[in-house]
């Protein structure tokens, strides 16, 4: 017996060691970037309310509560000293114009975040704005506390699908056979 376990042991070194590995790993879990729609609501890419052409990157809602989303370089976060126009500031008054669309029992709820896209496993508080790196960012909306109730998650669902309107929808082009079907034909002359 523990030579036939020896031969599987070499064998299955020596398929690694050629590049074929073993058997491949089954997924476990959730696949990265994704929440669970059961709980979770994305929002991508709305207008600030309010505003005409200011932009919130996201807004997801969830039992950690609503988070409000602003994307920015590692670069822009050094000017988080600066009173005016900082990154940061922003953040904050990208979630207090979500926070007024909410009943005043969920504006406690609201976070504003920056989502640092160029780095890797950071996370940093300034005030109450949080920057962190995506991956991070995913994962204290996973790991912090419960604060809002599913009913209430639906709830909020409900009034934010009404009061955010959604930035960059794409509309399906119109193929060149549905453009040369409707265009008006001209009609030929006839030649005498």
């Amino acid at each position: 017996m523990s030579r036939v376990l020896d031969r599987r042991a070499v064998d299955r070194s020596e398929r690694v060691r050629r590049g074929q590995g073993t058997a491949p790993a089954r997924p476990v879990g959730r696949i990265p970037g994704q929440l669970p729609a059961s709980h979770w609501r994305r929002y991508p890419a709305v207008r600030w309310p309010g505003t005409t052409e200011a932009r919130i990157d996201e807004v997801v809602v969830g039992p950690s509560g609503v988070h409000v989303v602003l994307r920015a370089h590692g670069d822009e976060t050094q000017q988080a000293g600066c009173p005016q126009g900082s990154p940061v500031d922003a953040a904050s008054g990208a979630a207090d114009a979500v926070a007024g669309l909410l009943p005043a029992r969920y504006r406690d709820r609201v976070h504003p975040e920056l989502r640092l896209d160029d780095t890797q496993e950071v996370a940093s508080r300034v005030g109450r704005v949080l920057l962190a790196s995506p991956p991070v960012l995913e994962h204290i909306w996973r790991s912090a506390p419960r604060v809002l109730s599913t009913s209430e998650i639906d709830d909020l669902r409900l009034r934010l699908d009404a009061a955010l309107e959604p930035l960059d929808v794409e509309t399906p082009p119109v193929s060149r056979w549905r453009w040369l079907r409707w265009r008006p034909r001209r009609r030929r002359a006839a030649v005498a």
